[in-house]
């Protein structure tokens, strides 16, 4: 059976998405982002990612901070902390390229536990 002009062009049409999902899951791209977390009204800490080089880097910038505060960048694949502060000053970059998975955290004393941002 022959296929007409349009049933071709609907056929090639409704394959495009398919491929697009397929070719965007098998490649890795560097983002740029910012999210602000907060544990309390004293306690405001924003994850920044950046690209350097082509890989992500992170860092952790404490907005707000009473003395009741600590903040983290957590290393998520090593279960430990890369960088710790209890103070109001930048973490700088920290290498978040393949193969690496961390996260910005900030803690109250006000109310005793953590907030973590989204892995990267």
């Amino acid at each position: 059976m022959r296929m007409s002009h349009i049933a071709k062009r609907v056929a090639v049409l409704a394959t495009l998405p398919v491929l697009g999902v397929t070719i965007a899951a098998g490649t890795a791209s560097a983002t740029e982002a910012n999210y602000v977390l907060w544990n309390s009204s004293a306690c405001e800490v924003t994850e920044q990612i950046t690209v350097i080089n082509g890989h992500d880097y992170m860092q952790a910038d404490p907005n707000r901070n009473d003395s009741t505060c600590a903040f983290a960048i957590r290393d998520n694949n090593a279960n430990s902390i890369k960088w710790y502060s209890t103070g109001g000053s930048l973490s700088g970059w920290v290498y978040d390229g393949p193969g690496q998975s961390l996260s910005v955290g900030v803690y109250s004393s006000n109310t005793g536990y953590w907030v973590w941002g989204p892995a990267n």
